[in-house]
């Protein structure tokens, strides 16, 4: 890569798809006419370290984007052994439904996505799962919820190599 020369058009620079290590990037500011040079390095470090210390308002309250992922992560059900029946130990509120997004994949080829949706308890925890995606025609999914135990349990037709992951959605 050449330098640009004095009077250069800066739009005939060669288009790159990745800035190569080491590299310093030059920036002006508009209003003051001031500038200078900053490493790619120094300026990735800076936009993260804003990034993770900045907080922003969200659903959840005002948080940092780590406090966020670590809340979001905290609500993800694993269970990561080779089994056909997973059982989740989780309150549900009697009176309002619950739906939780459902995911794994037995093998790279054959990734699943379902939303599971438990009932209210006066429609008897009705436990439904709707594809989204699955790469095995042939597998199904069944579940119970139980008010009295706080356990959703569910059954796949198959053994799920690998286990499954449920987030919980609002």
């Amino acid at each position: 890569m050449a330098l640009p020369q004095d009077g250069q058009n800066a739009n005939a620079l060669a288009t790159v798809k990745e800035v190569p290590t080491g590299k310093k990037l030059i920036f002006v500011d508009p209003t003051t006419n001031e500038g200078g040079v900053i490493t790619l390095e120094d300026l990735t470090t800076q936009i993260l370290k804003n990034l993770t210390s900045q907080t922003f308002a969200l659903d959840q309250g005002t948080k940092t984007l780590p406090a966020a992922l670590n809340e979001l992560n905290s609500k993800v059900f694993i269970d990561i052994r080779n089994l056909s029946t997973f059982s989740v130990n989780i309150k549900l509120n009697t009176y309002t439904y619950a739906s939780f997004l459902m995911y794994g994949a037995t093998s790279r080829y054959n990734g699943f996505m379902y939303i599971v949706f438990v009932d209210v308890a006066s429609e008897k925890r009705t436990v439904n799962f709707i594809k989204i995606a699955d790469f095995v025609a042939s597998r199904t999914f069944s579940g119970t919820y139980s008010d009295d135990t706080s356990t959703l349990t569910i059954n796949a037709s198959e053994t799920i190599w690998g286990g499954i992951k449920m987030l919980m959605l609002k």
